[in-house]
């Protein structure tokens, strides 16, 4: 992922009309989120932005909706929660040359390539 990326969060429902929900979306491992991924409790939006290889790897997402009014509901369920796997996949960038200084009058580079 080289770039943002945002996941709507969905296919939650409660039978119970008017009832007011809490939202908590965290890694598994970590019981927070990491600092690349913000979630929109508003928009139900989780925002990923894996800037740096850093954040490569696989994070267990855990989403859990929490009803507000569970001694009232008619289903008797206080919470759900769903998981799912985000993979950050590390990039592997090109080479970069830092010529700075460096005249360009009788100078030559001589590149080797590790195969």
């Amino acid at each position: 992922m080289e770039s943002a990326y945002n996941y709507p969060i969905s296919g939650f429902s409660d039978i119970d009309t008017g009832d007011s929900h809490t939202w908590a979306v965290i890694d598994q491992r970590l019981s927070y989120l990491p600092s690349f991924m913000i979630f929109d409790d508003d928009n139900l939006i989780l925002s990923i932005d894996p800037y740096d290889n850093q954040f490569a790897g696989t994070w267990m997402i855990e989403v859990k909706v929490e009803d507000d009014n569970s001694e009232n509901d008619t289903d008797g369920n206080k919470f759900v929660v769903q998981t799912f796997q985000i993979i950050v996949l590390a990039l592997n960038h090109p080479c970069t040359l830092d010529n700075t200084g460096i005249t360009t009058t009788g100078f030559s580079y001589e590149l080797g390539i590790d195969r």
